[in-house]
Formats: structure tokens, sequence, C-alpha cells
């Protein structure tokens, strides 16, 4: 992976951790996971990410413990390993142990898809350009470099190489069909 491809990575990985830590805090406050985690290790004490066996959290949940940002402590809760402003770094210390970038972009597609839509600006409409929340600005310009994404003035549309992951990530209903 070329350096343009593994910023794009890290900051694809980034943002996905920010979704999970999001989870996680309205998870805490929902639900008292601490009989749970006690029994699970009683040196857990991170912020808990639970996912509803839904394929986008399994998705999120894969790619964070791969690259070791967090860590199961019970079926289908992981804690978090590192601060958030230490995720860019720990991604890189264990990117041999990531997936492919299309398939964590394509985790990034289907959460922010998933759960952001209006909220993120986030696009996934053909060739129609969008207009990101400031958040999302380093990633998309990340993506530009990589030749994932086309800068169109302040918006942005993805490329033809990433067209088939955004339909994967659920835009099919926007999507001539085949």
């Amino acid at each position: 992976m070329d350096e343009r491809k593994q910023r794009a990575y890290c900051l694809l990985v980034e943002s996905i951790a920010h979704y999970a830590f999001r989870q996680a805090t309205v998870y805490a406050e929902d639900v008292d996971l601490s009989e749970q985690v006690e029994n699970a290790d009683s040196k857990t004490r991170g912020p808990i990410f639970h996912h509803y066996s839904e394929s986008s959290g399994e998705e999120v949940a894969d790619d964070l413990m791969r690259l070791r940002v967090v860590k199961e402590v019970t079926p289908s809760n992981y804690e978090f390993n590192c601060p958030l402003p230490d995720v860019i770094s720990v991604v890189r210390t264990n990117l041999q142990f990531g997936r492919s970038f299309d398939a964590v972009l394509r985790t990034f597609i289907m959460v922010y898809y998933q759960w952001g839509t209006d909220y993120w600006g986030f696009g996934g409409e053909p060739h129609l350009p969008f207009s990101p929340r400031i958040q999302l600005v380093p990633l998309l310009d990340a993506l530009v470099g990589a030749g994932d994404a086309i800068s169109v003035g302040r918006q942005y549309k993805w490329s033809e190489r990433v067209l088939p992951l955004v339909k994967c990530g659920g835009y099919s209903a926007t999507w001539p069909q085949e």
C-alpha cells in the first residue's frame, strides 16, 4: 500500500473508531455492562462498544479488533485499547493485521450510510457530488489523493473504482437495474 492509500486507510479506521466510540458512549448510558465486564476481565477500563449483530456492527468490530484498536471482553462487547487520538498510530503499527483497503472502505460506507447520511452529509448517489460535514473533509481529501474520490469544488463524489463498493454499502435503491 503506497503512502497515500495508507493515509486514507488510517483515516478510514479513525472514522470507524469515532463511530464505535460514540456508540459505546450511547450504549454505556443505556445498559449497565459492569457485571458482564467484571466477569470477563477485571482489568477492563475503557468504553465498551457493543454491536447488535447487524452486519455493519460486526464489520466495525472485526476491523477494529484486527488492528488492535479494540479487544473483545464478552461476545459482542469490545473495549478500546487506546484513546481516540492514538488510533492512527495504533493502526500504522498493526497494518499487517488489517483487512484490505477496499474492505475497510466498505465498512466505512456501510456505517456512514446506515447511521448518518443526513447528519454527516455523506453521499452515495452515483455521479452526484455531496457535501460532507467538516469532520469528514480530511478523510475525503485523503481519498481524493488515493484516487477513490473526486473533488468537485467544495464537494466530493466517488470515483468509478469505488462505485461498486458504494453499491455494496447499501445504496442499491439509487442504482439502475442490472
